[in-house]
């Protein structure tokens, strides 16, 4: 039960720092809050510029919800293949994954 409410509470958190990059001005086109939708380009409307501004703010809010400091780009190779951040539903659980470990 605790682990499925860490998660739901994971889902919003993403979907919420999506949104506040959507509404920001710095994209052009908004993804949509779908865990299959794209989120970085090619497929998807975030640029590098977006992309940074998404952990950046995923760290901040992860920091103040469960009050841990995590880096969800650390160990990431530049350009590697299945990327974290590809879709809405791979950032849930790439930050799950970095909360769960963060935690033990």
């Amino acid at each position: 039960m605790a682990m499925e409410n860490e998660d739901r509470k994971i889902g919003q958190l993403v979907e919420h720092s999506i949104e506040s990059i959507n509404e920001s001005g710095i994209v052009d086109k908004k993804v949509i809050l779908e865990d299959a939708a794209h989120v970085k380009r090619p497929e998807g409307p975030f640029d590098s510029l977006a992309l940074v501004a998404l952990i950046a703010a995923l760290e901040g809010a992860i920091e103040s919800d469960f009050g841990i400091m995590v880096s969800l780009a650390a160990g990431l190779e530049a350009g590697a293949q299945g990327s974290p951040f590809e879709t809405v539903g791979s950032i849930k659980r790439h930050v799950a994954e970095v909360v769960q470990a963060a935690q033990q």
